[in-house]
């Protein structure tokens, strides 16, 4: 009677087949980690560029536009209408930010550009302590919308300027389609007055409390811009890009010798914009170097920063471990020299 012997895998076999799968599956293992960490550091640096763009474009266009006035042209020849006057500005940056345009009782023109290096001091009202950056800086601008709205367009509680060749006045609209009475020239046009302020908040979405004293502790550019509550003027902030860790501007004069721009200047070595010597300083820029510190959102614990710390205009900026940043300058120049 014949016999038959069945054979199958010795357990040496098994065990050096399993090793070996294992090896190979840590290898998988090992190539799509580090892909995924690759395609995580890619995708991260790709939203820090992209947010750097969005915020210099926003930046940028309205730079190149402080000054304008429609179809102004002398500065010292806008007024405030009489009939439709602004009142009482809830929440304005600082004492005539929204009437830059109008004469002051100096008789000294306001500059339509101006900031701050490094504190909030001249537009405390509008930015409360809690909502701003330390060591960061402010920039503020001011001019008339590009476009001229019909009397079809006016909305009821906004700022416009309305004017020609010859002069204007700046006034609030207390109801949809409301004119003043008091500038009836017939080739008169009306544009939108834009007060913006951009500043950086220290938090994007959650705000600090007392059980998370940081909030989000996303650093976000901010803008606080002349807007309307009802049929009243008033200051509204809105947050436009998150992940701006630093901003530092500083201001390129052009003292009118034929040279042009020679030097950037920080906004305190400019002077107090309130008053005559300062505005006479300030009505000088004619260009505006921005720089941006731009942050990572989400944290990678293994990461330190091999640029860090980050000489930024005057400042020194330390940064936490963990985030990636990139430091981008722009340089802009003012296209509407009206003040």
């Amino acid at each position: 009677m014949s016999t038959h012997r069945c054979r199958g895998f010795s357990l040496v076999e098994v065990l050096i087949a399993l090793t070996l799968g294992l090896v190979l599956l840590a290898v998988l293992i090992s190539i799509f980690l580090s892909v995924k960490r690759s395609y995580t550091v890619q995708d991260s640096l790709a939203h820090m560029q992209e947010n750097a763009r969005v915020a210099l474009r926003l930046i940028a266009h309205d730079v190149r536009m402080a000054g304008y006035r429609g179809d102004v042209v002398p500065s010292w020849s806008v007024g405030e209408s009489t009939d439709l006057p602004l009142g009482a500005v809830t929440g304005e940056c600082h004492a005539a930010w929204a009437r830059l345009f109008v004469v002051p009782t100096d008789g000294v023109i306001a500059p339509s550009l101006t900031g701050t290096n490094g504190n909030r001091d001249a537009f405390n009202a509008c930015i409360a302590s809690s909502d701003y950056s330390a060591g960061s800086d402010i920039l503020s601008v001011y001019f008339a919308d590009g476009n001229p709205v019909a009397t079809s367009a006016i909305e009821a509680g906004k700022v416009y300027l309305r004017g020609n060749l010859l002069g204007g006045l700046i006034f609030l609209a207390n109801d949809n389609r409301a004119l003043p009475t008091d500038f009836t020239a017939a080739d008169a046009r009306n544009y939108r007055l834009i007060a913006a302020t951009y500043y950086l908040r220290p938090w994007s979405v959650t705000a600090p409390s007392k059980s998370n004293p940081a909030g989000d502790g996303i650093p976000s550019l901010m803008r606080a811009t002349l807007s309307d509550c009802g049929v009243k003027a008033c200051v509204k902030t809105e947050a436009l890009v998150e992940g701006i860790a630093n901003l530092q501007v500083q201001f390129g004069l052009d003292r009118g010798d034929g040279q042009g721009v020679r030097d950037y200047l920080n906004a305190d070595q400019l002077g107090d914009f309130t008053q005559a010597n300062g505005k006479a300083q300030w009505r000088q820029v004619s260009a505006v170097r921005v720089g941006l510190l731009v942050r990572s959102l989400t944290v990678q614990p293994d990461y330190k920063d091999p640029n860090a710390p980050y000489h930024l205009g005057d400042q020194t900026v330390s940064v936490a471990n963990g985030y990636r940043h990139i430091w981008l300058t722009s340089t802009v120049a003012r296209r509407n020299r009206g003040g």
